[in-house]
């Protein structure tokens, strides 16, 4: 059996997916703070803090809330694989994978959405 066909696959691609754009996001946040502490001029002041802005924050809490519950869809998939072997197949195979990863994706950024509309 190839790799691409196993289940668990695909929660590991969302989730290195999902955790390098939390590193991401993360490292733009920090670097636009240290150049904002650096740099005083008005006109740099406004471009850093636009990328600072609440879509950053939106995505960069979207990937770590999406991160969390895929761990743990992840280990429901695992402990059902140890507890009933046989029922494994039945009940995850890799289209219902995807269907649980799209759908942890859509429901942590539907959570994390006020953060857009949000002012702060």
């Amino acid at each position: 059996k190839t790799l691409k066909s196993l289940s668990y696959i695909s929660y590991l691609k969302l989730l290195s997916l999902t955790d390098s754009l939390c590193l991401i996001f993360e490292s733009i946040k920090s670097l636009n703070e240290i150049i904002l502490q650096i740099n005083h001029e008005e006109i740099i002041r406004l471009v850093l803090l636009r990328l600072n802005c609440q879509l950053i924050d939106f995505l960069t809490g979207s990937f770590h809330l999406c991160s969390a519950w895929l761990i743990c869809a992840f280990s429901i998939e695992r402990c059902i694989a140890v507890i009933y072997p046989l029922l494994l197949r039945q009940v995850f195979n890799s289209n219902k994978t995807r269907l649980i990863c799209s759908l942890i994706l859509f429901t942590s950024m539907l959570i994390q959405l006020d953060r857009v509309f949000v002012k702060t």
